[in-house]
């Protein structure tokens, strides 16, 4: 009974909190309208001069138990859209309040900052109301500012919520329903995730650091914080052609949706490099000893047998998958784009600077004889086979494909593809990455639109095309439903020491010969979808040194579901490559459903199954009888007893979210027989 007593105390404290918060929470706008009344304070006199009046308002948040001040800086707006036209509404809604966009940047994955001039207006929080009733518009707040002025932080449409340890997962959901709070992600200590993460609700968005303070007076929380970005600067590649690669930095942005187009690299580079990933380039052969390559280039394999790397030319040029000979530099090329060293002084950076390249020599040029020596079904297959297996790569980049969309394929890469997807990486799969082609012209009279040929056509490799580097598609790129995402890269196909460098890739090339047009080791027309290909490669050895139980068909979900939407399906598939939030988007959480007998029979033993979608396998299974903990097997069997129960299915997937499913199971007499039950 004294057990029952103080349970029942603690659910009226928990419930007298919550009610107390909420009353804050109430009355939180009209203390936000009041502190646009306030008069300037000696800590205003530190932030920079000629700012409007309207600008020093301050805002008190804490620091491991200490407050602090920042200041709110209305001239920098913080919005995140879910659809381009709701930027329209929203230049309507600034307009209205005498507000003018000065720059537009993303200081953040999904976020835009919005530099606005100076303007009057009556209550900005009537002007962020005006724009939380818009469609599309799923976040609008000032920015903050240090009071000296000196840093800049950016409020994010999250905040954290460290629950002291004795709140149970319940109360906790309570809590949340109450105050408004979406969930997000749930804290896993198991799993180094100490609090919650939830959405933040309208009344939040004229303040977010003073809604979370508010929050934070409840006695069931530690802590609560929104989420900001500011406190660190991105460590921009100090390598020197770095700003010549638009795909990965590119201030331009396209007009249909306002995005900038290139692969939003740096967010994901500054969760992971691909260290530890191993990255087969299946083309033309690597340079192993090229000084941008860091010495993670290993010695790989030759399909024309010569793995000894012996010397055949007359300029005693060696000739092998790690040190192809001159002209055959197509593979180093890809190499660079994908796994140059970053901020290593030279050259250029990589999408994944950290991963282990592993070069797998399919293609030749005999310079005796200036032909090609393209391979046979069998070495193709042989390649794939040797890379996943021998090689023991994660990763396989096919910056190549048949020469006629016409072509039928062959079995010997299809079964190696498949024994890669199923039997590569202990089981999970290796991520196979394809080019979709290069057989259009797209200018021409009349315009050639060539279909995606095979290989990049199955659907089971993760199939990439190319678009320019202003965002439209590129002239060469075929068309086709078997295009997964869209890379950039050049507008067409240039001729090494064409004029146009502007529009070709700037990347690595052999030292000691190839095309040299970027100056000794690098050149500045490359392009294609075999430029594009290995953005996309390198964004999946980012994914898996972040998440190595990641399967296959996740990885290559991940980047599609993640990308940008750009437009038609059959011309850009998903749309364009966005390694930021293919990094740090959340997972969707897995949804729980329970099959089985209902209503039963009573006094037998009956058995039910869960099924489960989305989320990240393995699953973790717990199954509860009237909120007891009974059994964690995918199967549950039970004797039914006597009288109805509850049956609940929780499903806590790879990364930590949770699906749960519900249902009471009646027990009656006249129930039909089940042959699930005994």
């Amino acid at each position: 009974m004294p057990l029952c007593l103080h349970s029942f105390s603690r659910e009226v404290e928990i419930a007298r909190q919550i009610r107390r918060v909420t009353a804050t929470i109430v009355i939180f706008s009209a203390l936000v309208a009041c502190q646009e009344q306030r008069e300037p304070t000696a800590a205003n006199s530190m932030a920079p001069k000629g700012l409007a009046q309207a600008a020093l308002e301050w805002t008190d948040f804490k620091v491991d138990g200490t407050p602090a001040r920042l200041l709110r800086d209305r001239s920098r707006l913080i919005v995140e859209t879910s659809e381009a036209s709701a930027l329209d509404g929203l230049m309507t809604v600034l307009m209205r309040n005498g507000r003018v966009i000065a720059r537009v940047s993303s200081p953040g994955v999904g976020l835009r900052e919005l530099r606005l001039t100076e303007g009057q207006t009556s209550s900005d929080t009537v002007m962020l109301d005006q724009l939380k009733t818009l469609k599309g518009v799923e976040f609008a707040s000032y920015a903050y500012k240090t009071t000296d002025g000196r840093a800049e932080l950016t409020p994010r449409n999250s905040m954290g919520v460290q629950f002291k340890a004795s709140v149970s997962h319940r109360e906790i959901l309570d809590y949340a329903k109450v105050t408004g709070l979406s969930v997000l992600r749930p804290a896993r200590p198991d799993s180094a995730r100490y609090w919650w993460t939830f959405a933040l609700p309208h009344v939040a968005w004229n303040d977010p650091v003073a809604y979370t303070s508010v929050l934070e007076k409840s006695a069931l929380v530690e802590w609560a914080a929104v989420d900001l970005q500011g406190g660190m600067t991105a460590s921009t590649p100090n390598d020197p052609f770095y700003g010549l690669q638009f795909q990965m930095l590119n201030s331009y942005l396209f007009p249909n949706n306002g995005v900038a187009v290139d692969i939003n690299i740096e967010p994901a580079r500054a969760i992971s490099t691909g260290s530890g990933v191993r990255v087969a380039v299946i083309d033309a052969g690597v340079q192993q000893d090229h000084p941008d390559f860091g010495g993670r280039v290993l010695q790989g394999y030759d399909v024309w047998s010569n793995n000894s790397c012996t010397v055949v030319f007359s300029d005693f040029r060696s000739d092998c998958a790690w040190h192809p000979a001159t002209q055959n530099d197509h593979g180093t090329n890809v190499a660079g784009i994908l796994g140059a060293s970053a901020s290593n002084g030279i050259g250029i950076a990589g999408v994944a600077p950290g991963a282990t390249l592993i070069p797998v020599r399919l293609w030749r040029r005999w310079l005796a004889q200036q032909v090609d020596s393209f391979p046979s079904d069998e070495q193709m297959g042989a390649a794939i086979d040797w890379a996943w297996q021998v090689g023991a790569a994660d990763v396989l980049n096919n910056s190549w494909g048949a020469t006629s969309p016409s072509y039928p394929g062959n079995n010997f890469v299809t079964s190696a593809i498949q024994r890669a997807r199923a039997n590569g990486r202990a089981g999970k799969g290796s991520v196979v990455v394809f080019s979709t082609g290069n057989q259009s012209n797209r200018s021409g009279s009349p315009p050639i639109m060539a279909q995606v040929p095979w290989p990049g056509r199955l659907n089971y490799v993760l199939g990439v095309t190319a678009m320019n580097r202003y965002g439209m598609v590129s002239n060469y790129s075929n068309q086709g439903l078997e295009i997964d995402v869209s890379g950039p890269s050049s507008g067409d196909l240039l001729p090494c020491g064409s004029t146009l460098t502007s529009d070709g890739v700037v990347t690595t090339s052999l030292t000691y010969g190839g095309c040299q047009d970027g100056g000794a080791g690098y050149t500045n027309t490359f392009g294609g979808t075999s430029a594009a290909v290995p953005l996309a490669s390198g964004v999946a050895a980012l994914l898996l040194a972040r998440w190595p139980q990641l399967n296959e068909v996740e990885v290559r979900t991940r980047i599609a579901a993640t990308s940008d939407a750009w437009g038609a399906s059959s011309t850009f598939g998903a749309g364009k490559l966005n390694a930021g939030r293919a990094l740090s988007a959340s997972w969707p959480s897995p949804i729980a459903s329970i099959l089985g007998p209902n209503p039963v029979r009573p006094n037998q033993i009956c058995s039910w199954s869960g099924a489960v979608v989305n989320g990240v396998q393995p699953y973790a299974y717990e199954w509860r009888v009237n909120g007891v903990p009974r059994s964690t097997d995918p199967l549950f069997e039970w004797t039914t007893g006597s009288s109805s129960f509850t049956l609940q299915l929780r499903v806590t997937d790879q990364m930590g979210m949770i699906g749960v499913a519900t249902i009471t199971i009646n027990v009656s007499m006249t129930a039909p027989s089940w042959f699930a039950c005994t």
